[in-house]
């Protein structure tokens, strides 16, 4: 059985940056939601240690501060964390996106057979986070446009259609919204 070492809220760093492949980190963090797991990947920069913060598949949203990470990689390098979206703040009125994250440290693997967390996660620095293919990515982009056109096409003639055959256009109303939720699932896959 695993035991809990310490647990601790931060703010993640840096998300106000584009990631290296031109991804928004304000893109990937607007489509995250309280309790979504995360996680922590060990990288070097400038020679020092440093954690990414990245989601399921691997979108860097930040990075801990380089204090946290100098501390993490000296007490808790060889530990399994278990990191969770705390708070999503900002958005509103312009203003960026932020994340907090929780972050519990055990001491050893998680017994998944006692029921403890199974997003708990060894930071290893020789793995790296799962990562989408260009291919991917540009695919999951493509239909996103498509169906948010599709859907914001729809919600036009559907206001159009409210005047001539109120049913149509609320049925073709209806189809946009769908369209358009269907579109913002690709954008954050």
């Amino acid at each position: 059985m695993s035991e809990l070492l310490k647990s601790m809220t931060t703010r993640v760093v840096g998300v106000s940056f584009d990631n290296d492949d031109g991804t928004s980190r304000q893109d990937i963090i607007s489509g995250l939601s309280v309790g979504e797991a995360l996680l922590l990947n060990y990288h070097e920069y400038e020679n020092e240690p440093a954690y990414a913060v990245t989601d399921a598949l691997g979108n860097c949203i930040g990075h801990v501060s380089k204090e946290l990470a100098a501390t993490i990689y000296q007490k808790y390098k060889d530990c399994y964390f278990a990191v969770s979206v705390d708070d999503i703040t900002g958005g509103d009125s312009g203003l960026k996106y932020g994340c907090v994250i929780n972050i519990d440290i055990y001491d050893s693997a998680p017994d998944f057979s006692q029921n403890e967390s199974p997003i708990a996660a060894m930071v290893d620095d020789s793995v790296s986070a799962p990562v989408q293919n260009a291919e991917s990515i540009k695919t999951n982009r493509v239909y996103s446009v498509m169906f948010t056109v599709i859907g914001a096409l729809l919600i036009l003639v559907g206001l159009v259609l409210l005047l001539i055959a109120p049913l149509g256009g609320a049925a073709a109303i209806a189809g946009g919204v769908l369209s358009i939720i269907v579109g913002r699932k690709y954008k954050k896959s």
